[in-house]
């Protein structure tokens, strides 16, 4: 019986000694030889680009391939360099034809473009590699000998791809690129936080940190086992602890991975020909990234009362569910389309008057926050419209109500131009003013007085003959159009409201462009000369012209001011003695029209910007 159970035992030992061994043994990481090292302890996927089979793969943490993208409609050539992840989509840059970096939906079997960028600087050179730094895209270029430019690296606005600052990069042949927000271990050990590139000529990684703003050598490529004549980092990637490394040559395609100091941890043998960049991330990028919510309208609400409310955004599925926080029921959720919902909410007359953060999630669990989104009202808000106009150099208060003029200010006394744009960021007017002048003001406007003065000031954007037209506020940027009626178009600026610096631009709809405002997380802008409200495609770069100008029996169109009051449109129009202000849907409907002629001179008011404010 001893003998027996003693057998029994080794038996059972033996067992279980091979199921471990078999499992350590299938794991495809190894450390020089050493198989009991997993790649990644956290679960997310690797997403590389594969040049030979011009495709995206997507591999589990196990390495396992799970999905493959074809790249042949988007970019017909084998030309695909770099890739990364915004947070909710993945990007490409190409060479060749194609000299673009691309957003792209991975939700089908077949990647959709959602943006298109010329690869900086003008289609020139080889974009090697790319990054998100959860504000701006980041894209190196290493290169050009026939255009006589050095390897550089490039921050880019994401929506517009517009070049927001340039780096020269002081090596030959930099390839892989990403960004490190490191998190430290239980001693405070980490990377420095900055953009980390390879150059295979080199065989290092070199780091720009963000924080002292220059360059530096960071570490060494590993070796492969075929020896130093290998080393060929392409790619390179990071989980915010350690690094991902590509390594691509014809003996030696490994995936790495390093600590912070470039100590090799663990290495995988790819069976990918030509492997070139590669991102790590935990999110599921078939699911499309987890919603953004962009806006919400009407943005407030009175308690004790149940409303429709609209949200646009983007990464909207099915079965979306959206909440207002305590006392304010959701009665009904219809999704639309991946950018719009349709609810109906009802507020508790408990609830608090106060600011909401609003939430929004999909059914596979991914979430997005719209904060300070929605504000509770303890009781109903009067709603005005600020007016501009030229001739008198005056500011109205209109209560659109009943059509009253509350109250005006002069602007003679801190600006000689002429009244243009009027704007609210929330807190304080501005004014645009053209003439000599060319200049936005922050304004104050008392209560007691009819004199605005200004708080701060600058010159605005101009070139040419252009004159300075409206203004709007947006994510905290000032938004600025001119028009220059010698010119095919005019110009939209985005500027730093409190150092006045350009920091974007793009053309208008046409050469004589007035009003413009934000809706629903998107540019809108009206023209003189086209007669017509006319929306901004980020997608695209383009104009589509949403509706025409309205006019009253016996008018003419001139539209000068455009603003949203969360719902609909206001158009101003500027014709003599038939100055009105319009209220219409998106699809041009007018619901309402307010009669300035009280305001200002009565036979030619010159009515400029206007802005929608509630308090």
């Amino acid at each position: 019986m001893k003998q027996q159970r003693m057998q029994y035992i080794f038996f059972t030992a033996a067992i279980l000694l091979g199921f471990i061994f078999f499992m350590q043994g299938c794991d495809p990481f190894v450390n020089d030889g050493i198989t009991d090292q997993a790649e990644i302890s956290t679960k997310g996927y690797f997403y590389i680009t594969e040049r030979a089979s011009n495709s995206v793969i997507m591999l589990d943490y196990n390495m396992r391939e799970i999905k493959r993208w074809p790249l042949n409609k988007i970019n017909p050539d084998t030309s695909v360099q770099a890739i990364t992840f915004d947070g909710r989509y993945l990007w490409l840059s190409f060479a060749g034809s194609v000299d673009k970096i691309m957003q792209v939906n991975a939700e089908s079997d077949t990647l959709v473009v959602l943006r298109s960028h010329d690869a900086p600087p003008t289609r020139q050179g080889t974009v090697r590699g790319i990054a998100f730094d959860g504000q701006y895209l980041w894209a190196l270029n290493s290169g050009s000998v026939t255009n006589v430019f050095a390897p550089a690296l490039y921050k880019l606005d994401a929506s517009t791809g517009a070049v927001l600052q340039t780096i020269a990069l002081n090596t030959p042949e930099p390839r892989g690129l990403c960004y490190m927000d490191p998190k430290p271990d239980v001693y405070g050990r980490g990377a420095v936080k900055g953009i980390y590139y390879t150059d295979i000529t080199r065989d290092k990684v070199y780091l720009y940190s963000l924080e002292k703003f220059q360059l530096d050598s960071a570490f060494s490529s590993p070796k492969p086992p075929m020896g130093v004549y290998n080393i060929y980092p392409t790619g390179i990637s990071t989980d915010g602890k350690n690094f991902f490394l590509v390594n691509s040559s014809d003996a030696a395609d490994h995936l790495y991975r390093l600590d912070y100091s470039g100590k090799e941890l663990s290495r995988y043998d790819f069976n990918y020909q030509y492997p070139q960049s590669v991102i790590w991330t935990t999110y599921d990028v078939r699911d499309g990234g987890p919603p953004m919510i962009a806006n919400i309208s009407p943005a407030k609400g009175v308690k004790g009362t149940a409303f429709a409310v609209d949200i646009s955004g983007s990464g909207f599925k099915p079965g979306i569910t959206v909440d207002f926080g305590t006392n304010i029921k959701t009665d009904t959720v219809k999704y639309v389309n991946p950018n719009l919902l349709h609810l109906y909410i009802t507020i508790d007359t408990a609830a608090l008057a106060e600011m909401r953060t609003i939430s929004a999630t999909n059914p596979n669990g991914t979430k997005a926050s719209f904060t300070n989104g929605f504000e509770v009202t303890a009781a109903p808000v009067e709603e005005f419209i600020y007016m501009g106009e030229s001739n008198l150099s005056r500011i109205y208060k209109i209560r659109i109500k009943d059509s009253t003029v509350v109250q005006y200010w002069n602007t003679k006394s801190i600006s000689a131009g002429s009244v243009q744009g009027v704007g609210f960021d929330g807190t304080s007017f501005w004014l645009s003013a053209s003439g000599s002048d060319k200049s936005l003001y922050k304004l104050n406007l008392p209560d007691t007085d009819t004199n605005a003065t200004a708080s701060h000031s600058f010159r605005a954007p101009y070139w040419g003959s252009t004159t300075l037209r409206g203004i709007c506020f947006n994510s905290g940027y000032l938004w600025q159009v001119v028009s220059e009626p010698t010119a095919t178009y005019g110009k939209i600026y985005r500027i730093d409201p409190v150092s006045g610096s350009i920091l974007d631009s793009i053309n208008a709809p046409g050469n004589e462009p007035r009003g413009i405002v934000w809706a629903n997380g998107k540019l809108y802008c009206n023209d003189t000369s086209l007669d017509s409200l006319y929306e901004y495609s980020i997608t695209s770069q383009a104009w589509k012209s949403v509706c025409s100008t309205p006019i009253v029996t016996g008018g003419s169109k001139f539209s000068t001011g455009l603003t949203h009051d969360g719902a609909n449109f206001w158009i101003a129009t500027s014709s003599g003695s038939n100055d009105h202000l319009f209220k219409i849907t998106a699809s041009g409907q007018i619901l309402n029209i307010l009669d300035t002629r009280r305001a200002g001179a009565a036979s030619d008011p010159g009515i400029t910007g206007i802005i929608y404010v509630a308090r």
